[in-house]
């Protein structure tokens, strides 16, 4: 599975050919290439990634502002160079 992507299924039941039953649709998202990364002691929280570039990263974050898990900004990121320390 490719990194941070929805995927769907459904399944269909036929009998002789016909089509007798159907599931509903179901989906998921994939996990995301990297969960989390830091920038001036913060970490910050990757919600979504536009490209699995590490040099030129970019996607959305989520940076938590409190304590309080309700507490948040939702924040595009691009031109970034992900390394490991």
């Amino acid at each position: 599975m490719n990194p941070d992507r929805k995927y769907a299924w459904q399944v269909v039941a036929f009998s002789d050919g016909q089509r007798v039953a159907e599931s509903e649709i179901r989906s998921f998202y994939s996990h995301s290439l990297i969960d989390h990364f830091y920038a001036s002691n913060q970490k910050i929280k990757v919600i979504q990634t536009g490209n699995a570039d590490l040099s030129n990263f970019e996607g959305m974050a989520r940076i938590q502002m409190s304590a309080d898990e309700t507490d948040f900004v939702d924040v595009p990121f691009s031109g970034l160079e992900i390394q490991d320390v």
